[in-house]
């Protein structure tokens, strides 16, 4: 341990140096994470509900045979409801169902993909609405992963910079500025 001419230890910082300054955190916070998770999750629930017939049939659809028709609806136009009929369904093993068929085409003795309250007429017909679902959602996924890349790369850049800041500082410290003298 060394002291001056007063009797000062000098083995430490100088107490009048500036402290650097802590660097941001690296990671993302709760609530990022929360985001980041949270937002498509969030898109994901609220868009099923009205693909949710779809969505059931597409995943828990069987096959089964129309034994009946009931009333028809006749769909039209993008904003109008799609063409339904009520009626009957019975699977192979013998169990039945009924709600509604998404087709004018299917009639008694047709074989349609049923689950639920909801049958569609074939496989092509329920990928048509669960599709344009996936799509959606996989667009909100890409969309935010993109924004979350650009924050993270962001507060990388501050970060970087709040901690090459203070050596601009020093006395005695000397950037390379590009010019000799």
């Amino acid at each position: 341990m060394s002291t001056d001419d007063e009797g000062a230890d000098n083995d430490g910082p100088d107490e009048s140096a500036e402290v650097l300054p802590e660097a941001p955190p690296n990671r993302p916070t709760v609530q990022e994470w929360l985001v980041i998770f949270g937002a498509p999750l969030a898109i994901c629930a609220v868009l099923a509900l009205p693909f949710r017939s779809a969505l059931y049939v597409l995943f828990a659809g069987r096959s089964a045979t129309v034994v009946g028709e009931g009333p028809c609806v006749k769909g039209g136009g993008i904003t109008g409801p799609a063409s339904s009929c009520q009626g009957w369904w019975q699977f192979a093993d013998g169990s039945s169902g009924s709600g509604t068929i998404h087709s004018l085409s299917a009639g008694t003795g047709d074989t349609v993909l049923a689950a639920g309250g909801w049958a569609y007429s074939s496989l092509g017909s329920v990928w048509h609405p669960a599709g344009i679902y996936f799509f959606i959602v996989a667009v909100s996924v890409v969309a935010n992963t993109i924004t979350w890349v650009s924050h993270f790369r962001e507060a990388r850049r501050e970060r970087t910079r709040t901690l090459r800041e203070p050596f601009e500082y020093v006395p005695g410290y000397r950037a390379f500025d590009g010019q000799d003298g």
